[in-house]
């Protein structure tokens, strides 16, 4: 017979609801909601937290169940985005209103293009080119990876997200629209 605990993490994993709010648990709100949800599914089951947090309880029997049900495996497995916490600059770097170079070659190749060419909205100015200095970056995130960057009090400030979208033709797409979009 299978243990209380066991039967209350198959029924979780079983709920639709209750595997997309563990699936987004990242923020304080969303880990509230999955909570609050986790709370309703375990009175149920009649389990109580005892003063604890059901939620560190319910994550502490997933890390110890074996087998772990195959939806609740699939989330607890998948890469989480690290968050970065940054701190403004005095003077915002890189300028705004320029275009970034990470190399001299960048700035010659693209100067006159940049200065002269064809803009898509003909009422904005040409920007100029920057070029960067890597030791004044707060963050520098490598082609391979993602982060989530927030200020101190939590706000999200900027995302990367690396393979966001695996399909290769709704990518093509997207870049066709953006081509479009400068060619205009």
């Amino acid at each position: 017979m299978l243990s209380q605990h066991t039967q209350f993490m198959n029924h979780v994993s079983a709920d639709h609801e209750a595997v997309h709010l563990l699936q987004y648990t990242t923020s304080v709100v969303s880990k509230d909601m999955f909570a609050t949800h986790l709370e309703n599914l375990a009175t149920k089951f009649k389990i109580t937290s005892r003063g604890s947090d059901l939620f560190r309880m319910f994550l502490s029997w997933c890390h110890t169940a074996k087998p772990l049900p195959i939806n609740l495996k699939a989330v607890m497995q998948a890469p989480t985005i690290p968050i970065i916490s940054i701190k403004a600059l005095k003077t915002p770097f890189s300028p705004i209103g320029h275009h970034i170079a990470i190399s001299p070659s960048i700035v010659k190749k693209w100067h006159h293009y940049l200065a002269f060419g064809k803009q898509a909205d003909k009422r904005k100015r040409h920007w100029p080119i920057h070029l960067l200095n890597s030791s004044k970056l707060i963050a520098d995130i490598a082609p391979t990876d993602s982060a989530i960057l927030k200020n101190k009090k939590g706000n999200i400030i900027s995302m990367v997200i690396r393979n966001f979208c695996p399909d290769k033709s709704a990518v093509a797409w997207a870049d066709s629209i953006a081509k479009r979009a400068i060619s205009i």
